[in-house]
């Protein structure tokens, strides 16, 4: 999934039209500091936010930024400003409490789910949108109706989707490819504070909490990694990263699957929480978990 590239473009429509209020006031000011003037040729890019479902489906190019804009059809000069500038100074900043508080709400609206099923989480987006089974009616500048027809939907949450939902339609290559929902996830005076906040990068804290192996382990594992690809990362024999990850998993801080034959080890929402709460830059490029939520 390809979250990174959907939330730059949707945050460089939301800075050039001024919007989001209070709460995008700050990010606001420091970015434009940072950026300057865009250049003639790209400021149509800040006007309008091209998104294109492949962004959010399995499709997408493995998180790969660049080759994401190229499918979508941008330019290379658009291309080259969107990756080496506006994305390294305007959103890698603060990647790391995006990623979490829209983890957070992915987490929400699951146990909502499991709770009050798929109904109950499609009424807990009211008044955004009006189900009436099997079709779903919103606000989306795209058009106010969308008819599922058993292709199912996937929703996902934006923060920089300050103002309406947004559903893209899947390409007219892949009729039977479900749509995309995007919703706004709101954000009050305490959360922006959070958010907008540039933590120092040091692992000090949190090697004192955990130790300064398994400080790395954990910045590590913002990407997922075997072990033996871990160990060469931190430095560590693979029977030492072993047992490092035994005991982050058994604290509940990462959690380890088996692919095939290959058993890869991934943070916890509540690893990813620790690094956020000890200002910890991970050693990552961006990608984020998949943010994919189906429903039929």
């Amino acid at each position: 999934m390809d979250t990174p590239t959907a939330e730059t473009l949707l945050a460089m429509r939301l800075l050039g039209n001024g919007g989001g209020g209070q709460s995008f006031r700050r990010w606001q000011t420091a970015v434009r500091s940072r950026l300057g003037a865009p250049p003639s040729a790209q400021q149509r890019l800040f006007r309008s936010a091209q998104l294109s479902s492949d962004f959010f489906t399995s499709s997408a190019a493995g998180g790969h930024f660049g080759l994401s804009l190229v499918k979508a059809g941008y330019q290379r000069e658009d291309i080259a400003y969107i990756t080496n500038h506006f994305y390294p100074l305007a959103i890698v900043p603060y990647w790391n409490g995006i990623r979490g508080y829209l983890e957070a709400e992915r987490s929400y609206r699951g146990r909502v789910i499991l709770n009050d099923g798929v109904e109950g989480m499609l009424r807990s987006l009211q008044p955004m949108i009006t189900w009436n089974a099997p079709v779903l009616e919103t606000a989306s500048p795209t058009g106010p109706e969308i008819h599922l027809n058993n292709r199912g939907l996937l929703i996902v949450p934006s923060l920089f989707l300050f103002d309406q939902v947004t559903v893209i339609k899947p390409p007219a290559s892949r009729p039977d490819a479900p749509p995309v929902l995007v919703y706004p996830v709101p954000v009050n005076g305490t959360t922006a504070n959070s958010l907008w906040q540039l933590a120092p990068s040091t692992d000090k804290a949190l090697g004192a909490l955990v130790g300064r192996t398994r400080a790395k382990v954990l910045r590590t594992l913002v990407d997922s990694h075997n072990t033996g690809e871990l160990g060469l990362r931190v430095g560590v024999s693979a029977a030492a990263a072993s047992q490092h990850t035994a005991v982050l998993r058994e604290a509940g801080l990462i959690i380890t699957r088996r692919k095939q034959n290959t058993v890869l080890h991934s943070l916890t929402p509540l690893g990813l929480a620790l690094l956020n709460s000890r200002g910890i830059e991970p050693n990552a490029t961006g990608e984020t978990p998949d943010a994919r939520r189906s429903v039929s």
